[in-house]
């Protein structure tokens, strides 16, 4: 069972979730990490898996269905990672994702570029910390 959440209340605070560490601005939630590990059999494990492979590809179906005028391609892709983030808890991914997704086309182009970058950085960074939960997790 992993350990509860200690001194929640503290901004900034890192946060010991079994043997995981996970900052309070990490851009994934500690919630939906340990939800993740709790259901066992390596579901976590496959999830971040499924994340690193399949979220850059996402990325470029979005960028190049910005280029080519592609709404449906782009709100699909955009759909999916919406989904994506929500998994994990990460809630501006999830809002980007979002942005992007519900966008009237052909108008917001150039500021669905703009949030694109944004969205690129953020699962970046939700990547990093996926990557440090899996080094955590128990070995196969």
């Amino acid at each position: 069972m992993p350990d509860k959440i200690i001194n929640d209340s503290v901004p900034n605070e890192r946060r010991r979730v079994g043997e995981s560490v996970v900052n309070s601005k990490s851009p994934i939630d500690a919630t939906a990490i340990i939800n993740l590990r709790d259901e066992g059999d390596d579901l976590l494990a496959d999830l971040i898996n499924l994340f690193l492979s399949e979220t850059p590809k996402r990325l470029g179906k979005i960028e190049r269905g910005l280029a080519s005028a592609d709404w449906q391609t782009v709100r699909i892709a955009a759909h999916t990672l919406r989904g994506t983030g929500a998994t994990f808890g990460a809630a501006r991914m999830r809002e980007l994702a979002r942005q992007i997704e519900l966008a009237r086309y052909p108008e917001a182009v150039e500021e669905m570029v703009a949030v694109l970058q944004q969205l690129r950085t953020e699962c970046e960074q939700v990547q990093d910390c996926l990557i440090e939960e899996k080094a955590k997790s128990p070995a196969d």
